[in-house]
């Protein structure tokens, strides 16, 4: 079986992460990369690093210009070149937003801070 870690070695980093293909979703050219619980996110500007906590999907898609990554542990999307540069983006993204809603934590509304504990579900900072 094809693995996600297979997918982003042609770009791999200190900031990528590995992670198994799920299958193919409903849309055409949609594809499921499962991100394992205990996998490190690390990004570099605020220097951290996240601990996947229960593992999640990231469903990649095509777009015109390259790839769309997105899941339901966020409202948020990241886009790259190519798949695995759409989910490393979009995991890095992740980590950052964790950072900023912990660190604003007190000035959030109450339909924010249930999109931080729902992200904090997911990943613990490190």
């Amino acid at each position: 079986m094809e693995t996600a870690a297979d997918l982003l070695r042609s770009t791999r980093s200190s900031k990528t992460i590995p992670s198994q293909v799920g299958f193919i979703g409903a849309n055409i050219g949609t594809r499921d990369y499962t991100i394992h619980s205990g996998i490190a996110i690390s990004i570099s500007k605020p220097q951290a690093t996240a601990i996947v906590t229960h593992s999640f999907p990231v469903e990649v898609a095509p777009t015109e210009e390259g790839y769309i990554a997105t899941s339901r542990i966020s409202n948020a999307f990241e886009l790259g070149a190519s798949a695995s540069e759409a989910v490393r983006n979009y995991l890095e993204f992740l980590v950052d937003e964790l950072i900023w809603l912990q660190k604003h934590e007190k000035e959030l509304s109450t339909s924010i801070r249930e999109d931080l504990r729902h992200l904090q579900h997911y990943l613990r900072i490190v």
